[in-house]
């Protein structure tokens, strides 16, 4: 079995928790703006906690949470300083913990035009136009780009296009629907989504590490798993030189019953999902081939700390 990597969590649920400014549509990127200390310090929770990989907190830096005269206006200060932060996190961690790696910083490229958007081909100019700003402002000072919450293959090819062109490795995720068999919010198959990461890695320098399934329910992740594996399989069995893509999940806990606009409310989230819960699902999807675990929204410090506890148990 390979050693899991652990992701961090859902950033707007932890500073709602801390009392940090957090509402809709604004979401998650007004802390940014108002109380970036309360940023930093949710980003140490989570490497306390044992994520590797600290995410910034980008996601609601587009037109769709801030509005676009927010965006065009501080757009790109906004994301660079949601990027800074998990940085200055990350070395926190490195100085407060030296026996332990730094962990990594993640760039959020998260859907342009906001979450679960089915209509990206009549928009794509302005999707180009949105991640070009997230990419100018946080590729360099990070480690890597997590291309997040991708609703469709069509979003998919043209992000892969983009984050390709600088340099740095890319993570590469996508949302389901709830229901099997397992699907993007699109309607298109796992295995045809993995068909065209594959395509794009191979036509863009290989520039995707891993592909991974985020912010859906946990019941669906280990279908979507299997077929990523199996279909990987299948296509480095034809391959000259043969594709290395590890396979993630960072799930959600919101409820089933609610798919109002991403940028209305705050949703509830399933009590049922406990940080034990949360990592028995965990055990199951790296079963069924995933080698990369975090959280997505409502997944805390202390379910990611039950993640860890998995990884350490596996070096022991």
């Amino acid at each position: 079995m390979p050693r899991i990597t652990v992701l961090d969590g859902g950033m707007g649920r932890e500073l709602h928790a801390m009392g940090a400014p957090v509402r809709q549509p604004e979401w998650s990127a007004l802390p940014v703006m108002e109380t970036p200390d309360l940023v930093r310090e949710a980003h140490l929770r989570f490497a306390h906690a044992g994520a590797e990989v600290l995410t910034s907190n980008a996601y609601a830096v587009v037109p769709f949470h801030i509005g676009a005269e927010v965006f065009d206006k501080r757009g790109s200060e906004l994301a660079r300083k949601a990027v800074q932060l998990a940085k200055e996190a990350a070395e926190k961690f490195s100085a407060e913990a030296p026996g332990r790696p730094k962990p990594r910083v993640a760039a959020s490229m998260p859907p342009p035009l906001g979450s679960y958007h089915l209509e990206f081909t009549k928009n794509e100019a302005e999707a180009r136009q949105i991640w070009t700003v997230l990419l100018r402002a946080q590729a360099d000072l990070c480690d890597q780009l997590a291309l997040e919450t991708l609703s469709s293959i069509a979003e998919t090819r043209v992000g892969l296009e983009m984050c390709a062109k600088e340099g740095k490795p890319v993570w590469v995720s996508c949302s389901l629907c709830h229901d099997e068999p397992a699907r993007l919010r699109s309607g298109e198959t796992v295995a045809d989504w993995v068909r065209a990461v594959y395509a794009s890695n191979e036509e863009h320098g290989r520039c995707v590490e891993a592909l991974l399934f985020n912010c859906s329910r946990l019941e669906i992740m280990e279908s979507a798993v299997r077929i990523a594996a199996s279909t990987l399989a299948e296509l480095n069995a034809t391959a000259s030189t043969p594709a290395t893509l590890r396979i993630g999940v960072y799930a959600n806990a919101f409820c089933v019953n609610q798919m109002p606009e991403a940028n209305t409310t705050i949703l509830a989230m399933r009590e049922e999902i406990t940080p034990e819960f949360y990592a028995e699902y965990a055990k199951q999807w790296i079963a069924a081939g995933a080698s990369i675990v975090g959280g997505c929204c409502g997944i805390g410090p202390a379910h990611i700390a039950q993640i860890a506890k998995i990884r350490d148990g596996q070096e022991q």
